[in-house]
């Protein structure tokens, strides 16, 4: 589903583009997505991903900036603040408070705040978007969207603050505004407005990234900061953003897309992980001893003991075959070439991985690597943590288990 959200994104004229589904625009009717007639019954591969997307998908686009002209346009009069500038958070949030105080006595300016919100209810995803448009302490403006099923909270930041800003431009124009002053809670968001590279929400940033240089070009005394500001932290116009963004997720959706990228990839994700799960358990039932090696389901985050640059790239390569049970061992090989003599070196009929770790008389002077940590090899805790797995990790550099045959002799290697 990751490649099928990329699919508005590849150039029209691409042979891949040309061979989508007639639904899509770029589909051309003298091309044939399938390779040679025999598979003209089958669903061709770019069909296939094809219906894991929709031709209204949000869409992304190449953007290309000339290496002279800055980022972001005017940016001595365009600012993106979405970092604390150093300060801790209640300080930040001081300095915030503070700003907006002296703004709302200023009659120059004119303050933006937007929310977004995200719910599950009755088993159906709710999202909205919530602005309101102040100057001093009056009102200007306020507005509640429903964004529908197929978006994500981040979707409803973006365009959050690209509604407020547009609608904060309005005011300013029509009303002699000099100063825009938008504040959202999400720093993400905040930081990718302006960006017009590729990116998930990026067609908010190709409307307001023109639309502030429209207001401050050949006005040097206008200006605009997006600035990032902590959620639920006394700023009265963000709460009230908040409340108008819950409101927004219960109004009669408008979506602008038929999907969101983010949205997709969130389900690619959810999808990942049950398949990997489902994996998990049909192998726990067909290989012994599976739930000691591998004790819990993947999960998306990689385990800490691969974050470690101390284990080399054989040692890691080993870990996971000893773990898998997939790796250079007699059993695992014969499996597969019946030619191949499954026993050990030490004489014993089959080489395994338990046989190498209990048993085998080559690997008796390092066991107390792991007798240290457990004195039973199924003991879950071995492989469920991450010492019980650098004992394992020490355990198979020092013998040199799992190594191909015929390869450079098994050499102790020191970790």
């Amino acid at each position: 589903m990751n490649y099928a959200t990329k699919l508005r994104t590849i150039p029209k004229l691409s042979q891949v583009a040309k061979r989508l589904p007639v639904s899509w625009d770029t589909h051309t009717p003298t091309l044939n997505s399938n390779r040679n007639n025999k598979t003209k019954n089958l669903e061709s591969p770019i069909h296939f991903i094809a219906s894991h997307s929709h031709p209204h998908i949000e869409f992304v686009t190449p953007h290309i900036n000339h290496p002279s002209n800055p980022s972001i346009p005017f940016p001595d009069q365009i600012k993106i603040k979405d970092t604390t500038d150093g300060l801790k958070r209640d300080e930040y949030r001081d300095k915030i408070l503070s700003e907006i105080s002296v703004l709302e006595e200023c009659h120059a300016s004119v303050l933006g705040y937007s929310d977004g919100h995200a719910a599950v209810s009755n088993g159906i995803r709710k999202v909205g978007v919530g602005y309101v448009i102040r100057a001093g302490k009056r009102t200007l403006s306020s507005s509640s969207i429903g964004i529908g099923p197929r978006a994500n909270i981040y979707d409803a930041e973006m365009l959050g603050i690209l509604l407020a800003f547009m609608k904060a431009k309005q005011i300013a124009e029509n009303q002699g505004y000099r100063k825009i002053r938008i504040y959202c809670d999400n720093q993400s968001a905040v930081k990718s407005i302006a960006d017009l590279s590729r990116h998930p929400c990026q067609y908010a940033s190709r409307i307001f990234v023109p639309a502030a240089k429209a207001f401050v070009e050949g006005h040097p005394e206008r200006s605009i900061h997006i600035t990032w500001t902590p959620g639920h932290n006394g700023v009265e116009g963000n709460e009230r953003a908040d409340r108008l963004a819950n409101e927004g997720a219960r109004v009669a959706p408008t979506p602008l897309f038929n999907r969101t990228i983010t949205w997709a990839k969130e389900q690619a994700t959810r999808k990942t992980v049950r398949s990997w799960k489902k994996a998990w358990y049909e192998h726990s039932e067909t290989r012994i001893n599976s739930k000691y090696y591998i004790p819990r389901p993947p999960a998306l985050k990689l385990h800490p003991i691969f974050n470690s640059s101390k284990l080399g790239r054989d040692i890691e390569c080993r870990l996971v075959q000893y773990l898998t049970g997939h790796g250079h061992y007699g059993e695992y090989h014969a499996q597969f070439h019946h030619d191949v003599d499954p026993r050990c070196a030490c004489g014993e009929s089959v080489e395994t991985i338990f046989h190498l770790t209990t048993s085998c008389p080559a690997t008796a002077g390092h066991r107390g690597i792991l007798s240290e940590f457990s004195t039973n090899i199924n003991d879950p805790t071995l492989f469920g943590s991450l010492a019980g797995l650098e004992a394992v990790a020490k355990f198979i550099a020092k013998t040199g288990i799992g190594r191909r045959r015929g390869g450079p002799q098994a050499a102790a290697q020191t970790m």
